[in-house]
């Protein structure tokens, strides 16, 4: 899986944080056996007290029919793209109790 090519589009702040988001999805739906898509439905960041928090909307399409899930991170400042990743993840993991994945691959790591 050649993760660059997982999101395309210009790199300003927000819309990197939706290309990330994307990218995640997309790496996900990469290891699930069944016919279903995700979808970024929205992307946030807000200030709650002290905080800032990533909110993040997925939309899963099945043949069942369509589901929308939320999930949240609270925003590490130094790593605002892992903040959105784990937001991502966050939502879509209440979708894989039910799915079927894919075997499970191997990867070797060479020396670069």
């Amino acid at each position: 899986m050649d993760i660059e090519r997982l999101s395309l589009g210009p790199s300003v702040r927000l819309n990197r944080y939706r290309l990330m988001a994307t990218a995640t999805l997309n790496a996900v739906g990469h290891f699930v056996a069944e016919d279903c898509t995700f979808n970024l439905g929205d992307l946030s960041v807000l200030r709650t007290g002290r905080d800032d928090v990533v909110l993040i909307t997925v939309d899963f399409l099945s043949p069942g029919g369509e589901r929308s899930f939320s999930g949240s991170c609270v925003a590490n400042t130094d790593d605002m793209l892992y903040s959105v990743v784990c937001a991502t993840l966050d939502a879509v993991n209440r979708t894989f109790e039910g799915l079927r994945t894919k075997e499970p691959l191997e990867y070797e790591i060479e020396p670069g």
